[in-house]
């Protein structure tokens, strides 16, 4: 049995290069996506190119306190496939009042536990609304930026996940609730969060 190795394929002219449904050694278009993964937080294991992932499972709604608390469902621990350049990060949930007044939260994303520090965000609905945090992770960068969560290599697991508090005690927030349903106030009824990665050439 024979096997034949090449660095890349070109059409007949040479005027482009040819990419395989399987890549050769991780060569990819730039900002083509190489693997998706994800779903609804219900503990379900995906698999993509880069291996298997049990997303948490969330089985109940979060009361926030003032100080800060991993949000549930947010974390995973990733290491991206061969020729990625960003890895995208989103997650949403719903946000529900606690004390029947508004909901004012606040959340931090962190990278291997570095805060990206101008991923910070508020939370402020009026009384419950569906959120959707999205960060963008360069992974091959010049220079590392925890500001901006660049970094100069990926090639180890890596924690992802929000951190999440409440503003104070009179703006108390519920995550994963949707407290006012179907007339009146529920604060057992779950909205499952959902948490997809992208990892992006």
């Amino acid at each position: 049995m024979s096997t034949l190795k090449v660095n890349n394929l070109s059409s007949v002219d040479g005027s482009s290069d040819i990419y395989l449904a399987t890549p050769l050694s991780g060569s990819y278009r730039p900002g083509e996506i190489i693997e998706t993964i994800g779903g609804p937080c219900d503990g379900r294991t995906v698999t993509g190119i880069s291996g298997s992932y049990t997303l948490q499972n969330v089985t109940s709604p979060q009361l926030l306190t003032t100080t800060y608390t991993d949000v549930t469902g947010s974390s995973i621990t990733y290491t991206p496939p061969v020729g990625t350049n960003y890895v995208h990060y989103e997650f949403c949930f719903q946000m529900g009042a606690e004390d029947g007044a508004d909901a004012i939260s606040h959340s931090k994303f962190y990278v291997d536990g570095a805060e990206v520090v101008y991923a910070r965000y508020n939370c402020g609905p009026y009384r419950g609304a569906i959120t959707s945090f999205n960060w963008s992770i360069e992974c091959n960068a010049s220079t590392a930026d925890t500001n901006t969560g660049r970094l100069t290599s990926w090639t180890t697991p890596k924690v992802l996940k929000i951190q999440g508090r409440s503003y104070t005690t009179s703006y108390d927030s519920r995550y994963h609730n949707a407290r006012y349903w179907d007339g009146a106030a529920n604060e057992s009824q779950l909205t499952m969060p959902v948490l997809i990665i992208k990892a992006i050439a």
